[in-house]
C-alpha cells in the first residue's frame, strides 16, 4: 500500500476527533441562545426550557470537547498498532471510525441526559 493511501487513513481516523474538538469548543464556549429545532444538543429534556437548554449545550459541549482530545491521542496509538498487526490500514480506519463514533454518541447523551433529569426532573 502506498504512503499516500496511509496518511489519508490516518487523516480519516483523526477527523472526528478534531470535529469533536472544535464542535464542543463551540457549544461549550457559545451555546445556541435559543430554543431551536436545528442546532444544538436537541432532546426533549433540553429543549424543556431554557435554563435546560442552557446547561444541556455547555455540558454536553464539555463533554464532547474532552472526548475529542481523549480520543485524538488514543486512536492515533491503536490507528498505529493496528496497521503493525494483521489488519489492513482500511479495516483498521473503519474499525476506529465506528467505535469512535458510537463512543462520541454516549458521550454525548448518556451523561448530559442523566445530568438533565437529575437536576430538572422528568
Amino acid at each position: 500500500m502506498s504512503m499516500g493511501l496511509d496518511i489519508l487513513y490516518f487523516i480519516c481516523v483523526l477527523l472526528v476527533p478534531v470535529i469533536s474538538i472544535i464542535t464542543g469548543y463551540i457549544m461549550k464556549t457559545r451555546p445556541p441562545k435559543e430554543i431551536n429545532n436545528t442546532v444544538g444538543y436537541r432532546t426533549k429534556r433540553s429543549m424543556a426550557g431554557k435554563e435546560a437548554w442552557d446547561f444541556a449545550n455547555v455540558y454536553c459541549g464539555r463533554n464532547t470537547f474532552l472526548f475529542g482530545i481523549v480520543s485524538l491521542v488514543i486512536s492515533a496509538i491503536i490507528y498505529f498498532l493496528l496497521m503493525r498487526g494483521s489488519f489492513s490500514n482500511m479495516t483498521a480506519m473503519i474499525i476506529i471510525l465506528v467505535v469512535q463514533i458510537t463512543a462520541l454518541v454516549i458521550v454525548m447523551a448518556v451523561p448530559t441526559e442523566l445530568e438533565l433529569k437529575k437536576r430538572f426532573g422528568k
